[in-house]
């Protein structure tokens, strides 16, 4: 016990490190920090995030994966992009983070605590949320940003507009999930408490379509603005992360355990997706009838190319477990500990496993 602790002080007091320049992953590839959420603004352009800032940009539908500065160790959890050269980033201790097509620069929030999603309806009017009630908002593409006040509990995990006027958040009020409506950009909001857990992420479709998703396998559709929000059921209890819709038709959520389930009936049924990965599975995203992606933990991305008929995993992992000790006897030959051999030749290169 004594060995394993001292070699997890050794590995959280070097763990920062990793974000700076001498470091790279060898196992898992590109690299292992949990990614919380991921963006493509077309067929080829995508951005994920996650802990420790980190930030990965592909221009190949996620086949290699680049990593992007982002002068930050604060865990990122949400991304979005308006257009290739226009996008943001929310995270830790009120992170906001602009993307301009070349560098990402911080954003003023003035804000300390967590930021969860981040979501802009054109160039200039945008939207963060978070816990204790945070609920963000600019009208200069994040030169500033005010806060609205709210009384109450509430943690928002969710934010998505419909246009300047329209907009959802989606969270939790003590033991109850939450959903609340504005139809003024924000002046005023309405707050309607769902039987659920909490409620993690919310998308629509189009102005009347839209899904909300959260714990123990919760599902909420809302087929018509004036509607009531009406239960679903996929078939299971695991925890939905998110959401994400091509039309009023055709549905995508994703969770716990690398669950994916996709509906083309408005959500009346529910079939489920082999993801063929067993890591929670924290963000999806949907860009067509045949692109789409998913994120979650141990750096695991996926990617779909027929509408989840198939998915590809994109990330590549060697051992796993964990190692509580690593000793190299040559340059290119070492041992690493709990049963697994790493055999390195390349720099960046785990050539090979096999058991001690």
């Amino acid at each position: 016990m004594k060995t394993i602790l001292t070699c997890l002080i050794f590995l959280l007091s070097i763990g920062p490190v990793f974000s700076q320049s001498g470091w790279y992953w060898q196992n898992p590839v590109p690299q292992g920090n949990p990614l919380h959420d991921v963006f493509f603004t077309d067929d080829t352009n995508g951005w994920a995030v996650g802990d420790l800032g980190s930030i990965l940009y592909t221009r190949d539908q996620g086949t290699t994966w680049l990593k992007q500065k982002s002068h930050t160790d604060n865990i990122l959890f949400a991304v979005f992009f308006r257009f290739p050269d226009d996008g943001w980033a929310v995270g830790q201790t009120g992170t906001i983070l602009h993307w301009d097509g070349e560098t990402w620069t911080p954003q003023n929030s003035g804000y300390t605590g967590l930021l969860f999603d981040v979501h802009f309806v054109n160039s200039q009017k945008g939207w963060a949320v978070g816990q204790d009630e945070t609920v963000l908002y600019t009208s200069n593409g994040g030169d500033t940003w005010s806060r609205l006040t709210f009384e109450g509990t509430q943690h928002y995990f969710s934010v998505s507009f419909i246009n300047e006027n329209e907009g959802y958040l989606a969270g939790a009020a003590g033991n109850n999930g939450v959903i609340k409506y504005t139809e003024n950009g924000g002046e005023t909001w309405d707050i309607e408490i769902i039987p659920a857990n909490r409620m993690n992420s919310i998308f629509f479709a189009d102005e009347n379509s839209g899904w909300a998703v959260g714990d123990n396998g919760a599902i909420f559709h809302k087929a018509h603005a004036d509607s009531a929000w009406v239960l679903q059921n996929c078939g299971s209890t695991n925890d939905l992360a998110s959401v994400s819709a091509i039309n009023p038709h055709q549905v995508w959520i994703a969770g716990k355990e690398g669950i994916i389930y996709h509906s083309n009936d408005d959500g009346d049924t529910w079939f489920p997706e082999d993801s063929k990965v067993t890591d929670d599975l924290n963000s999806i995203f949907i860009l067509n009838g045949e692109s789409g992606w998913a994120v979650g933990d141990a750096g695991t991305s996926i990617h779909t190319y027929n509408g989840g008929g198939d998915w590809l995993t994109l990330s590549t992992t060697g051992p796993t477990g964990y190692l509580y000790g690593i000793s190299f006897m040559y340059p290119e030959l070492g041992v690493a500990g709990h049963g697994s051999w790493l055999w390195r030749e390349h720099p960046q290169e785990v050539l090979g496993t096999g058991p001690a």
